[in-house]
């Protein structure tokens, strides 16, 4: 019920505008975020981030195909980094 109506709301032309600005403003805000978890591990002495290859700022890499057809279908996304918290110079 909830799908249909996402999708419903994104295709009706007075709020077309509105779900693309939506949709573009919650990947840049994953990406940017995973990436920032990938930032404080890195300055914590963690390399897994570098290692995986999860530090471009592509959204494929930190959300997966999943997360973007869940956003386009459903209105829900996440994001996935890998860390590897024993290497971390301090807690």
């Amino acid at each position: 019920m909830v799908a249909a109506l996402f999708i419903q709301r994104a295709f009706e032309p007075e709020t077309q505008l509105y779900f693309g600005c939506v949709v573009v403003t919650v990947i840049i805000s994953i990406v940017l975020h995973e990436l920032a978890h990938g930032w404080a591990a890195i300055r914590q002495g963690d390399d897994t981030p570098k290692m995986a290859g999860h530090m471009p700022a592509d959204p494929l890499v930190h959300m997966g195909g999943m997360s973007l057809h869940m956003l386009a279908l459903v209105g829900l996304a996440f994001g996935d980094f890998p860390v590897y918290p024993l290497s971390f110079r301090s807690r």
